[in-house]
């Protein structure tokens, strides 16, 4: 059959770009099949990947032009893409954006690494530096000003404090591998970065778990959910009723919780009655509706599982051992109080002359010194100040988490509840539910190779007038026509 697309410049190739979830259901579409290939409707990818229906579509377009996917119209009029095996490294060769990001996630973790390995040996540098300084320039001063102890400018330094007891005192009582030796964990070094700046949110990802598992919630209840199933995933900002409902029967219904879902995959409101003649608003999703996937969808498999619960994690302090945040913590407030003592230091020599109330090679430490003060000064403040801050953030966050997840808990125990209002009103969704079509690979009609070098507006691309084509651009716009309808 002739290709249904047209001719593009090589050099557009590498304005396209697939996002990394769209890519990652792809490859697990295609690993839920034997053959390794992945076929796949827009609806699929985006219940699979948590993305909007639109997402889906332009990035489906964008991979099958790169990878050169196979894209076929059922005689419903929908598009459905097929992806033989390997094609993340397709798309790698493909695209040299595509091939950037490839090669930046094998080595982002690793300038994460270096960089983290770089903040903890800064420390040892600055107490190293700070305390070198002191002793050498207390040394020195003090066997310069041995000449005549009765001169106004002669330089004093207290015997009441030695910055080097508390270096000594702060010294971890551990080896350099002694995470490794337990099985595991961050060094020492790792372990100053970490004591600073923490380990990162471990709910990074958990947008991504929402939408997939929202998705994957519409698509077991056949397209037609209820704001009472959707909150145990969304971020309600009340209690339910007490009749385990989202409006407890009033006339005053506020589900406005629900329109990230609404937005993000389509939905449309829909005024329906349940049993006992009740109003209920409901939520479909005809977009959702129509798959060429066999293997079920996300962790539904029965009514019960849809009451699961999105958890967040409160964040820690840091995943460094306990001893080594002792560490940590007291070799930085050893660096602070040797900065302090070291900047004491210096401002007396000042006064009594700089360098030269100084002796032979400490002149130029002092100057070294002089230069370096500010630097290291503001390493020792943020090295102690950083993790009081990020600690009363952090807990003030993990007391909003806790918050959303005490809200979704109770929804999901209402939705377990299955109260008789409650049940009315899932029976009602049921029934305007579009349900979920499966299409066979026998349905399609129309097909073409979307080759490595075409264009992605595969659905404006008939360029040869022959009956395949027109029948191609039939069935389109009659989908087009039923998702008007839909929306209205």
């Amino acid at each position: 059959m002739a290709p249904l697309v047209r001719r593009a410049s090589d050099s557009d190739d590498d304005e396209l770009d697939v996002s990394e979830p769209v890519l990652r259901a792809v490859e697990k579409a295609a690993n839920a099949v034997g053959s390794g290939v992945a076929r796949v409707t827009e609806a699929d990818v985006a219940v699979l990947a948590g993305v909007g229906v639109d997402d889906a579509r332009r990035d489906l377009l964008a991979l099958a032009r790169l990878t050169g996917g196979e894209l076929e119209v059922s005689g419903s009029g929908e598009l459905l893409y097929s992806f033989k095996p390997g094609v993340r490294t397709e798309l790698s060769r493909a695209s040299s954006r595509a091939a950037r990001r490839e090669r930046w996630a094998i080595w982002q973790p690793r300038f994460a690494r270096v960089a983290r390995l770089g903040f903890g040996a800064a420390l040892i540098a600055s107490l190293a530096i700070v305390f070198t300084a002191i002793t050498v320039l207390s040394a020195s001063s003090s066997s310069n000003s041995s000449d005549d102890r009765k001169r106004s400018s002669n330089v004093y330094v207290g015997n009441f404090f030695n910055p080097l007891d508390l270096w000594y005192y702060s010294r971890p009582r551990y080896g350099y591998d002694r995470q490794s030796d337990r099985g595991g964990g961050m060094n020492f070094l790792e372990a100053c970065f970490s004591f600073v700046f923490g380990d990162g949110d471990p709910n990074d990802l958990i947008e991504d778990q929402r939408w997939q598992l929202v998705g994957a919630l519409i698509r077991q209840q056949g397209g037609a959910v209820t704001a009472e199933q959707l909150a145990p995933f969304l971020e309600p900002a009340r209690l339910p009723a007490d009749d385990g409902t989202a409006d407890g029967g009033g006339m005053n219904v506020d589900e406005s919780f629900v329109l990230p879902a609404l937005t993000r995959f389509s939905g449309v409101p829909t005024v329906v009655e349940d049993d006992a003649g009740q109003t209920r608003i409901v939520y479909t999703f005809p977009e959702l509706a129509a798959t060429a996937v066999d293997a079920p969808y996300g962790r539904y498999g029965s009514d019960r599982d849809s009451a699961m619960v999105l958890s967040e994690e409160a964040v820690p302090f840091s995943a460094a051992a306990p001893e080594q945040l002792i560490g940590a913590g007291l070799l930085g407030a050893a660096n602070l109080a040797g900065v302090l003592y070291l900047g004491r230091l210096l401002n007396v020599i000042q006064k009594a002359g700089g360098a030269a109330a100084l002796a032979g090679s400490s002149v130029g430490l002092y100057g070294v010194a002089t230069g370096l003060l500010p630097l290291l000064g503001a390493y020792a403040v943020l090295f102690v100040a950083a993790p009081v801050l990020r600690n009363f953030s952090r807990n003030k966050a993990n007391a909003s988490r806790e918050e959303r997840n005490t809200l979704r808990r109770a929804w999901a125990s209402a939705l377990t509840s299955r109260s008789p209002p409650l049940v009315r009103k899932l029976r009602a969704a049921a029934a305007v539910a579009p349900k979920v079509r499966r299409i066979a690979s026998a349905a399609a009609a129309a097909a073409g190779v979307v080759g490595g070098r075409g264009t992605a507006e595969v659905a404006r691309a008939p360029v040869e007038a022959d009956d395949a084509l027109e029948s191609f651009d039939e069935r389109l716009a009659r989908r087009e026509r039923q998702r008007t309808r839909d929306v209205k």
